[in-house]
């Protein structure tokens, strides 16, 4: 008895910080979009930066933190399972909001930050089964000793590579600001006092929030008539990650709403490459060398799918007749279930009976 007062008890906690990242994370977004526009950005770089940056605090601030507990697998799988869940946002808001959230044609305008994201995502994935299965060979020497790792670097360089080449993009295009929003009335010092604020909320519940996951992962639950201990990909990959997405799909329900569709796609997909970046933060704060070299090749499947939905969406979006009006519900269907196929993979070959 005292056991199941114990565990429910640190599940409340990991609900409680979860709603306090949310609640944060949506007052960060708002004060990130009024900053944008005191700073005169237009709206695809609020979204596809601006806010992409701002939504995947949590991620950043959750998944370094696992990296100082020494826990590389709640790491990773926060990053790649947000990744997955970022693209399942689009999927289901095309389901909810389909004569809103209208991706016909947009695909060609994200076909660059699309690209790159899988670019980045594949980066990634190769370098963890390189650590995985050619470590020991003399083509890679001592490298998994180094501190931070070369593929961790990699992707901080390949972010900023991205941003650049995004903005080359965009200002050839001509890309002109959305509709500004109205607000007039906040002035940009104490916009950033309350930015500073609800980052400092994130930080601490962000950082509660892998304590208490570094521990769930060893609580056994049942699950199906059995005892199963979930173990740290699980809870960071499902768990974590959906939590810490919860910001991201409030801007893009948001920016849906209000007609602003490139701004939804381009937090997510810069929110997508911004996480990647983020292995290297992570990476500073594990001490026991490269942190995609401790990680767990059972994460490849969930990058895997990432890639494949980031591809499948935009392929599907450039194609304005099948993805016009409500023929976009069965395709955004399709996104929401790969998302949860690759849910059912993680729990299948990733949690470990007591």
């Amino acid at each position: 008895m005292q056991a199941w007062i114990n565990s429910n008890f640190l599940w409340t906690q990991f609900a409680i910080c979860g709603l306090a990242i949310v609640l944060a994370g949506t007052k960060l977004s708002r004060y990130g979009d009024i900053i944008g526009e005191k700073l005169k950005i237009g709206s695809t770089w609020i979204g596809l930066v601006l806010l992409a940056a701002v939504t995947s605090m949590p991620e950043m601030i959750t998944s370094c933190t696992a990296g100082g507990i020494g826990a590389p697998n709640m790491a990773a799988g926060n990053l790649f399972g947000s990744n997955l869940f970022n693209l399942a946002i689009l999927g289901i808001l095309g389901v909810v909001m389909p004569r809103r959230a209208v991706w016909a044609g947009r695909g060609r305008r994200h076909l660059l930050s699309g690209s790159l994201n899988v670019m980045m995502m594949l980066v990634a994935l190769l370098v963890i089964l390189l650590y995985k299965f050619i470590s020991t060979e003399a083509l890679l020497g001592d490298l998994v000793q180094l501190p931070v790792g070369i593929g961790s670097i990699l992707l901080f360089f390949l972010y900023f590579v991205s941003m650049f080449l995004i903005f080359v993009d965009e200002r050839g295009r001509g890309a002109t600001s959305a509709e500004a929003q109205s607000y007039g009335d906040e002035r940009l010092p104490e916009v950033c006092v309350k930015f500073g604020i609800a980052s400092a909320i994130i930080v601490v519940a962000g950082w509660r929030m892998v304590v208490l996951g570094d521990i769930l992962a060893q609580v056994p639950i049942h699950l199906l008539g059995a005892r199963v201990v979930l173990g740290d990909s699980i809870v960071g990959t499902l768990f974590l990650a959906v939590a810490t997405s919860l910001p991201e799909l409030t801007v893009c329900y948001a920016a849906v709403k209000m007609g602003s569709v490139d701004m939804a796609i381009g937090n997510v997909f810069g929110s997508n490459i911004f996480n990647l970046a983020t292995f290297f933060l992570a990476d500073l704060f594990f001490i026991k060398g490269p942190i995609l070299a401790f990680v767990s090749e059972a994460h490849v499947l969930t990058g895997l799918l990432v890639a494949l939905m980031s591809v499948f969406f935009v392929t599907a979006s450039t194609n304005s007749r099948m993805f016009r009006g409500f023929r976009q519900v069965p395709l955004s269907a399709a996104i929401v279930v790969l998302w949860f196929i690759g849910w059912l993979f993680i729990l299948t070959f990733t949690g470990a009976p007591e």
